[in-house]
Order: C-alpha cells, then sequence, then structure tokens
C-alpha cells in the first residue's frame, strides 16, 4: 500500500482556493482517495484520472505535479506513475485486462519504460507465472528495454571524475572488489540449466533481444577484459618504480 502522510485542511485549502469549480472537485476527490489509500490497480487509475483533470492546460516543467503533492500528501512520483498508468490504459476495461493477469502496482510502473504493450504484457505474465521478484523484473526490464538515457533505469549516470593518482588507484581497486563480489555472489549461482532455460523459455518472437543482449554483453565485457590489461600494465610499471624507489631508500 502507498505510504502517504495526508496533509492538513489548511494546506488543502490554500490550494484549492486558486482552482475552478470542476477542478476543485477533482481536488477533493482526489484527497478523499489519499486520505484512504489503496494498493489496487484501480485506486491507482483513478487517482491517475484525477491528477490529469488537474493538470494546466500548459504546464510549464513539473512544478504543478509538486505543489499537487505537496498539497495532498503522496509523492510527486506516485502522482506521476498514476498519472502515466491512465496514458498506457485510459479505460477501465485495460485495467480489468491487467487484473486478470494478476499483476500488482509495483510490477506494473515497473514494466511502463516497455513501450510495445505486447511485449510489455509477455514480459508481465511471464513474471507473474514464474514468481519473479520486483528486482528481477526490474533488471530484466533495463536489460532487454534500456532507456535511451544513460544510466540504469532510465537515470543519469554518475559520472566519475579524477582526484589525483591515489584516490583513482583506491577507486579501480573498490570498483574491482564489488565486481567480483557480483560474479561470484549473482554470476557463479547461475548454473548451466539456468543458462539454458533463458533460451528455452524466452519468447520466440523476441529472440533477436535476446541475441542483442548477448552481443551487447559480450561486446563489453571484451572492452572490460582490454581495460583491466592495460590497467595491469600501469600497475606493473608503477610498482616496479615504487620498488626500486625503495631499494634505493631502504628503512633504517
Amino acid at each position: 500500500m502507498a505510504k502517504i502522510k495526508p496533509t492538513s485542511k489548511d494546506v488543502r485549502r490554500s490550494y484549492r482556493q486558486d482552482l475552478s469549480g470542476p477542478q476543485q472537485r477533482a481536488f477533493d476527490e482526489l484527497g478523499d482517495l489519499i486520505d484512504s489509500p489503496r494498493d489496487d490497480l484501480a485506486w491507482y487509475h483513478r487517482v491517475g484520472r484525477l491528477v490529469g483533470r488537474l493538470r494546466p492546460e500548459v504546464p510549464r516543467g513539473t512544478r504543478w505535479s509538486r505543489r499537487l503533492a505537496e498539497a495532498l500528501g503522496p509523492s510527486p512520483e506516485l502522482l506521476a506513475k498514476a498519472r502515466r498508468f491512465t496514458e498506457l490504459y485510459p479505460t477501465r476495461k485495460d485495467v480489468q485486462e491487467l487484473e486478470r493477469m494478476r499483476v500488482n502496482w509495483t510490477r506494473l510502473y515497473i514494466s511502463f519504460a516497455v513501450s510495445n504493450q505486447e511485449k510489455r504484457h509477455a514480459l508481465l505474465r511471464r513474471a507473474v507465472d514464474e514468481g519473479w521478484s520486483n528486482q528481477q523484473l526490474r533488471f530484466t526490464v533495463q536489460q532487454r528495454f534500456p532507456s535511451r538515457r544513460r544510466g540504469v533505469g532510465g537515470r543519469p549516470r554518475r559520472e566519475f571524475s579524477s582526484h589525483g593518482p591515489e584516490v583513482t588507484l583506491r577507486e579501480l581497486g573498490r570498483q574491482c572488489r564489488r565486481w567480483l563480489d557480483f560474479h561470484e555472489q549473482a554470476w557463479q549461482a547461475v548454473k548451466g540449466r539456468d543458462w539454458a532455460g533463458l533460451v528455452r523459455g524466452w519468447p520466440v518472437g523476441d529472440l533477436d533481444d535476446l541475441l542483442q543482449l548477448l552481443r551487447s554483453t559480450d561486446e563489453v565485457l571484451t572492452e572490460v577484459a582490454g581495460a583491466c590489461r592495460a590497467a595491469r600494465a600501469a600497475l606493473a610499471g608503477l610498482r616496479q618504480r615504487a620498488e626500486q624507489k625503495q631499494g634505493l631508500h631502504p628503512r633504517t
């Protein structure tokens, strides 16, 4: 269930006075929903429709949605996801189809990144049938349907910057240890039969996506291997210099 701390009557009254009559009624109805949150798709769909009715005709950025969220209590992200829900699934019949698929809200909004509805539904059915965790679904969406924006899940990737040789050297060691942890705890935990099941269970019509995923992963792994060889060569040269210096200035 959505975690929401409703605002006071005074806060809502202050926001409401600037709305038109129809918008005031939509705001009041939305406030009632926020005060009694549920975790079913019908609740989120109704929230999304009312948010759409409160959207300015010419919105300037997202400030209006932040102000609406502040006036009612939920996060701006919740309102944005609910409104996106109604854009992708505008009718009650659409919602009923999702309910028959036994899709919950978290799985649904994770799948919003898949633009093709047929592929989105195929992925959701597989997630439900195979009992995927939310994290497994999120990871699959990120890998099979990457956003055009750089970074995981469409978030801008954090740029690395050098803070001098010592800090950079320590950060390289930290990142390598993280990769080794992933390799030991995640990669090696997937057995041969699991990999075989990946190919066997992948939808025939989407095999191009699987092949692209395998190729792109192999390409980046090849780049990593090359970068590792270059970094190791540089480290070998630094270690040689340090050992020579130590020889010239032995500890006493």
